[in-house]
């Protein structure tokens, strides 16, 4: 048998070369051939298909993809230096973005650079563009103004010279200024925080909506109107004033001076940058009476009845310890409290043991981080050791040195009921609290701080039909090797109305000088006291709390049962 070739000839018969073919008849290669071209053209189909598929989906792709792209690029881009606006509680604007433009002059291209100075000259008075001929005359491109604003901008548009160009710079505004500069704080050159609530918002994830804050920026404006007034009347160095919603702790003013204006906030060197409410430290003196009578009460160690001799100074090794306003007699806790006496507190606080203290100063936040969202806060400084010694002088807020925020607070839950909520500057929707005093403990020290206002060293304090409560803290300022008598820190710490507080508020001022207003003293009845009456004089009503009369007073305090307190003696002296 002959042997088949390898080879197939072009347009050979495949059907001699396959043996599943050798055996078909004619009829059926011609149906497999039919069979074969069907197969091909349906994978010719497909194929043709699948690429007019392809192309299509590219097509409807670009389509979409460009009308995205234009309707972006139709919209305002969010830039590094959109920061989010910084809001009060009734949305009015603290800290804001907007965009000012800088003049550039492409001199070279000009035939008279002198005329175009003199001409932008008359649309930019207050700019001395006067300085840039020299520069002008050399040619190429010479910057001629800075931040001008749209109205500016406009005016030398108008000129209609096209070798005039201007690029926009994002700036940082702060329209409240100094008023609510330790709350904003600033940002630098590059829109960086480096102060306040902006240093907050640079670790901001989401800067879509704006930072809505607890202050009122017309409770924030009286206030400062206030500290800064006092300041200058009393000649202080430093201060603070804070008022607080004692119910959830939000802070609605908080003022501290000397202030700065965040817009220009190196102007007049850095040191006003400084928040004396939250980040000073400071020994407060006799408002800590306020814990030192709350703590023996609380724990059993003192009742209403009670007296203490306060006849003779109370030693203590060489150091001794006397009342300013002395009245050598027994005395009441409600009487060491609106006398301010020095050796009743003492005589109290040697009741307690350094545990209770400690105990009691940690149920009032002294220990704890004000948990503000601010760069600028402190921690309260504590004697090293609490012995016998020290337990004298912190009873009267001597040794113990924190800051105004710190102390508000834990006033503030003396007197709502026993309740402490931690300072915020942001709306607080779930106040969350833990208890201090019992409403027992918190009705008889409002009583008690009523008295001091009434016939004690806060008398001055006072704001009719507004029964304000309070207490007063004249302390010694310390200095190196002791404490100065001429030097204090002053501070009045209030609530009002007495029946049932809604708002808390401190005036603090560092060492003020005593007038002729004054009758010659420095002590905070005569400075701090005053200034906390005309917050609380201006704000009340803004806040929504109306005066009281007598006789509505007197029904409000029957029904909150307050203890009676036995009193005596004469008022006291300021």
């Amino acid at each position: 048998m002959a042997r088949r070739p390898t080879t197939i000839k072009p347009g050979g018969d495949w059907a001699a070369y396959r043996s599943d073919l050798a055996r078909l008849d004619a009829a059926n290669l011609e149906s497999l051939a039919v069979a074969r071209t069907r197969r091909r053209v349906r994978l010719a189909i497909c194929m043709f298909t699948l690429v007019f598929g392809i192309f299509a989906a590219r097509l409807v792709d670009l389509t979409f993809s460009m009308h995205a792209q234009a309707r972006a690029a139709a919209q305002p881009q969010i830039t590094t230096y959109a920061r989010p606006d910084i809001v009060d509680r009734n949305g009015r604007v603290l800290a804001t973005n907007i965009v000012l433009s800088n003049l550039l002059a492409q001199s070279a291209q000009m035939e008279n650079p002198e005329q175009v100075l003199s001409q932008l000259q008359s649309v930019l008075p207050d700019i001395n563009l006067a300085r840039f001929a020299p520069a002008m005359k050399r040619g190429g491109t010479v910057r001629l103004a800075s931040r001008l604003t749209p109205s500016q901008k406009q005016a030398v548009l108008r000129l209609g010279n096209p070798h005039l160009q201007f690029t926009d710079v994002a700036v940082r505004v702060y329209p409240s200024g100094a008023t609510t500069s330790h709350i904003t704080g600033f940002v630098d050159v590059d829109q960086k925080g480096l102060a306040g609530l902006e240093y907050y918002i640079n670790d901001l994830t989401d800067w879509s909506l704006p930072i809505r804050t607890t202050i009122d920026l017309r409770v924030q404006t009286i206030m400062h109107d206030v500290l800064m007034g006092g300041l200058s009347e009393f000649q202080a160095k430093r201060g603070a004033a804070i008022i607080m919603d004692v119910a959830n702790g939000e802070v609605i003013g908080l003022v501290s001076g000397p202030d700065y204006d965040p817009n220009d906030p190196n102007r007049e060197g850095t040191g006003a940058h400084f928040n004396n409410a939250t980040q000073g430290r400071f020994e407060l003196g006799s408002v800590f009476k306020i814990f030192t009578v709350a703590m023996g009460l609380e724990f059993g160690l003192i009742s209403n009845d009670m007296t203490f001799d306060t006849s003779e100074p109370l030693y203590f090794g060489k150091f001794k310890t006397d009342d300013v306003h002395p009245q050598r007699r027994p005395l009441t806790p409600a009487e060491v409290l609106i006398y301010s006496s020095n050796i009743g507190s003492a005589k109290i606080a040697k009741l307690a043991t350094a545990d209770q203290i400690s105990e009691f100063w940690t149920r009032l936040g002294l220990y704890d981080d004000l948990g503000l969202p601010l760069l600028e806060k402190t921690v309260t400084q504590f004697p090293a050791r609490l012995g016998e010694a020290e337990q004298i002088t912190s009873s009267y807020g001597h040794g113990i040195s924190t800051s105004p925020m710190h102390f508000l607070s834990a006033a503030a839950a003396i007197v709502n009921g026993g309740e402490y909520y931690p300072p915020s500057l942001f709306p607080v929707d779930l106040p969350i609290a833990h208890r201090v005093v019992s409403p027992e403990t918190s009705g008889t020290l409002r009583a008690m701080l009523r008295q001091v206002v009434e016939r004690g060293t806060g008398k001055n304090g006072d704001v009719e039909g507004y029964y304000v409560i309070g207490k007063t803290g004249s302390a010694d300022k310390p200095i190196v090797g002791g404490y100065s008598s001429e030097k204090i820190i002053a501070s009045f710490v209030a609530a009002f109305p007495q029946d049932r507080p809604r708002y808390a508020v401190m005036v603090m001022l560092d060492e003020p000088q005593a007038t002729p207003r004054t009758n010659g003293f420095n002590y905070a009845g005569w400075n701090a006291a005053p200034l906390t009456a005309r917050i609380i004089e201006r704000v009340a009503p803004i806040l929504g709390v109306m005066p009281q009369t007598p006789e509505l007073a007197a029904l409000s305090v029957q029904a909150e049962a307050m203890p009676q307190i036995q009193l005596g003696g004469d008022d006291a002296s300021q």
